[in-house]
This record gives structure tokens, sequence and C-alpha cells, in this order.
């Protein structure tokens, strides 16, 4: 994406990236949102410098779906820290179970249950329970990656 070449590794645009996907304007937010998953990409550890600012914004606004389905995409992609697995562990069970919630967005809910519970084991059966609740709406994006987590999950219990 040529606006993720153009902020590169100058961290002060990343932080105007981040600014305009935080801001109250709907365009620059989705813009800047589909941008920020190429940059941190390229710059795998500045995540960790906004990942607070993003988990607050995502769980605390009723965000477009097109801007949670990128928030998600970039937290089921990168490492997360577990000070914020409590509360995504909550927001993404949520998704996952609204029928009325767009289909990627749910499956990128899965993917960060699923390696929430690489590190909180016990939530494995929950999060088993709900893909299974999910997996009933029959799309192939939530069905098929569905399967594939189940059969994971079910392997380190």
């Amino acid at each position: 994406m040529e606006a993720a070449e153009v902020v590169g590794s100058d961290f002060k645009k990343c932080n105007v990236i981040i600014s305009m996907m935080l801001g109250a304007n709907l365009r620059e937010q989705q813009l800047a949102s589909a941008t920020y998953y190429y940059v941190i990409n390229n710059n795998p550890n500045w995540m960790t410098k906004h990942l607070k600012r993003v988990v607050e914004h995502i769980i605390n606004n009723n965000t477009h779906v097109g801007l949670r389905r990128n928030y998600l995409r970039v937290l089921a992609e990168n490492p997360i820290a577990q000070d914020y697995m409590g509360p995504l562990f909550d927001f993404n069970l949520n998704l996952l179970l609204d029928h009325s919630e767009g289909v990627g967005v749910r499956a990128y809910a899965m993917t960060i249950l699923q390696k929430i519970c690489y590190f909180e084991p016990e939530l494995s059966r929950e999060v088993i329970l709900g893909i299974k609740e999910a997996m009933k709406c029959g799309y192939p994006a939530v069905t098929g990656r569905g399967a594939k987590i189940i059969r994971d999950l079910e392997k380190r219990i």
C-alpha cells in the first residue's frame, strides 16, 4: 500500500496514522486503519506502543464494521500483550456470538480467541462452544476457520 510506504520506518508518521485512525472522520478512520495494517506488518514492534489506545478505542466505541474488521485483523496477526487479553476475550466472544456482526469480524474474533486460549487454556472449552454456535450461520469464512480452530484447541485441552 502506497501510504504505508510513505510511513516507512518513521514512527512520527505512524503516530499521524494512529491519530487519524482514532479520530472523528469516518473516511479518514477507514483509510488510516487499512494503512495501519500494512505499517504494522512492516514494523511489528510499533504495535505495542499503540496497543492500549487501539484496544480501548475498539472496545469503548461503537466503531463501523469495516474499522472493527481492520482492527481485529491487526490484532489477529500480531502478538497481544497479556494485559489486554481479558478485555479482548470478552469483547471478541461477544462479537463471535453476535449473528448481526459481519462475517470477517467474526472470523478474526475467532483467531484472537484462539491466540488468547494459548495463554489461558482453561478458556478453550468456552471458545469451542462459542465457535460451534457461530458456525450455525453457515458462512464459509466462519465454518472453515471455526472447524480449524476447534481442531487446534481440542488438541490442547
